[in-house]
């Protein structure tokens, strides 16, 4: 996968939420898939210096047609997220009340899933496939499915949580091994239909 993404010049990230909003849209069949994804917001010198966790979620939305190339959605996540980056500062509270959007539910009202990623130190396994996501549950939580990546250097680990009100552990699973198949598939062809 890294060396995919290398040849394709965007990151780890940027591959596997593309593949993860595939997956989302296979799912879903919707043309519009949206997720949310923490930036660390310490661009301002003011806020380097400060101790506490400084994140804001930015949206990150992928279009799909029936012609959409894998390649074509790893490129246009990346200029997104280029551009999302330049903005990361803008609190999303602060867009939910300029945008006000309609809820018609307590969900959260731009996204319900979240995509993030840790640049780890290397462990020295010498892998450089995802092999496996852990799944964790939890009650009652803010986002439906959180998806997060822990690079460290030659491996790829990956970490599913899902709220167990809306999910069972035997559909996370399955959604699971779907979403390393995507991976494995994106990465032996990364010019396929999506």
């Amino acid at each position: 996968l890294k060396e995919q993404a290398r040849d394709a010049h965007v990151t780890p990230f940027i591959w596997v939420l593309s593949a993860f909003q595939t997956l989302l849209h296979r799912y879903s069949g919707e043309d519009s898939i949206a997720v949310g994804s923490p930036m660390a917001c310490r661009l301002s010198l003011d806020y380097q210096l400060l101790a506490g966790h400084f994140t804001n979620p930015v949206l990150l939305v992928a279009r799909f047609d029936p012609h959409r190339l894998f390649k074509e959605l790893l490129y246009e996540n990346k200029d997104q997220l280029l551009l999302a980056m330049k903005y990361q500062e803008y609190p999303l509270q602060c867009l939910l009340e300029d945008l006000q959007p309609l809820r018609e539910n307590p969900t959260a009202p731009l996204f319900q899933t979240v995509v993030s990623w840790n640049q780890m130190q290397d462990d020295g396994s010498g892998h450089t496939l995802v092999e496996q996501v852990v799944m964790t549950g939890q009650r009652g939580a803010v986002y439906d499915l959180v998806l997060t990546g822990y690079d460290r250097g030659d491996t790829i680990d990956l970490s599913l949580r899902f709220n167990t009100d809306i999910f069972t552990r035997a559909t996370v699973e399955r959604i699971s091994r779907h979403l390393l198949s995507i991976l494995e598939q994106t990465c032996a062809n990364s010019n396929a239909i999506v």
